[in-house]
């Protein structure tokens, strides 16, 4: 079979299988799935981290391998009636669609088949690492590396934009608002199939009576939130009357996030922010901020932003999850390595950038970021965690004719 007609119908096999973070089920038949198209390329595979990593390598391995690739087959949730393409894989006019194609089920496929088809050109001194947990709370990758695993010694992700020699920082802030009158009358909220890392296009507020408000915005990848407006915080700009004045601190907050996204509004210097999840219990609402930061933050800023948060918004307000920014050199051989396939590819000089979103680079040492896509100056529109995502064949095939030549100048 022609290798690039089998790379569209494996990639598809991939999608096919619904692999959403946190479904265990969904996530162990993926893995068998890349498992089995690794060994039928001929490579060996080990499951670790309790079942939670895959990694692939070639036969007869040394290691510490020179390179390491890592991907991840976890995807965020997705709402079918959405999307108007099969989210579990479809090809039309020319691009392939489904959760996944981007981030990051692509890249698996491609990953394997540029080492197999690499084979005698270059050294077998490779491994490529397959996570579980990217889109959650990189659980996997913890208990991976509390194995004390012998790391490849050049590590690259593929989950961004051209070449990258790091990310941003994440911080999740968790906010519990407190009821404000002797009324109940908000009996629920939330975001359908919700994720921290997501600007939510629906957001459902129902009252008693059968009342309800929907609040409907623009889904995007909280990296870059300027694409997208929160459902959350336009639902917001419409509760009224009572209902308002039930948890009144609440909405405030969230008129005043609409439409911005700069964090100094909540006193993080240097830093962007976003609305994108929200849930009741019984004592109230709880709401996700997420926070993308372009310098490290130090301790007593954040106490102090979240102390503001508390008392000027009558919540408790926690750090729920945190990831400091992370980089190479971006001198290195390696981002050099990187830079050269770009252009021979693209024609077009490959700037070195650091990613606005954050991936398995943060938690893994030395390890860098190449693509899938292109530099956003390059490419379209990114539909990564959208409805209908989807890329180009032809584009599919540009990064992966860049990732061979990236591997055969490393190895």
């Amino acid at each position: 079979m022609d290798r690039r007609k089998r790379i569209v119908e494996e990639i598809l096999q991939l999608l096919a299988c619904r692999s959403v973070t946190g479904d265990a089920r969904g996530i162990m038949l993926c893995q068998n799935l890349v498992r089995e198209h690794a060994t039928n390329l001929g490579f060996e595979t080990e499951i670790v981290a309790g079942g939670r990593v895959l990694v692939i390598s070639p036969k007869g391995l040394k290691r510490p391998a020179k390179l390491g690739i890592v991907v991840h087959l976890d995807t965020v949730p997705y709402e079918s009636s959405e999307w108007t393409h099969n989210p579990l894989g479809e090809i039309s006019s020319g691009r392939i669609i489904g959760r996944g194609i981007i981030d990051d089920k692509g890249p698996i496929t491609l990953a394997m088949h540029a080492f197999d088809e690499l084979h005698g050109e270059i050294e077998d001194s490779w491994q490529i690492i397959v996570g579980s947990d990217e889109e959650g709370s990189w659980e996997d990758m913890k208990c991976f590396l509390s194995g004390s695993p012998i790391l490849p010694e050049f590590l690259v992700t593929i989950d961004g934009d051209g070449v990258q020699n790091g990310c941003r920082g994440y911080m999740d802030i968790r906010l519990e608002f407190k009821r404000e009158t002797d009324t109940n009358i908000i009996k629920n909220l939330y975001v359908p199939n919700g994720s921290n890392n997501t600007i939510p296009a629906v957001c459902v507020l129902e009252l008693e009576g059968e009342h309800r408000y929907l609040g409907v915005g623009k889904k995007a990848h909280s990296s870059i939130p300027s694409q997208g407006r929160s459902a959350i915080t336009e639902l917001a700009t419409r509760v009224d009357g009572d209902a308002y004045k039930e948890y009144a601190s609440f909405f405030d907050l969230l008129r005043r996030l609409d439409k911005t996204y700069d964090a100094y509004f909540i006193r993080i210097p240097d830093a962007e922010v976003s609305v994108t999840n929200v849930h009741m219990d019984k004592n109230g609402p709880i709401l996700n901020l997420n926070v993308r930061m372009e310098k490290d933050i130090e301790y007593n800023v954040l106490s102090r932003a979240l102390m503001d948060l508390m008392l000027n918004y009558n919540c408790n307000a926690e750090i729920v999850d945190f990831i400091r920014p992370s980089s190479v050199d971006k001198d290195s051989p390696e981002i050099k390595a990187m830079q050269k396939a770009y252009e021979e590819v693209m024609g077009k000089k490959a700037t070195v950038s650091i990613a606005r979103g954050v991936g398995y680079n943060a938690a893994l040492p030395n390890c860098a970021i190449f693509g899938p896509r292109f530099e956003a100056a390059h490419d379209e529109e990114d539909t990564c965690h959208q409805a209908n995502e989807n890329r180009s064949l032809d584009d599919l095939f540009k990064f992966y004719d860049m990732l061979k030549i990236f591997v055969k100048e490393v190895l």
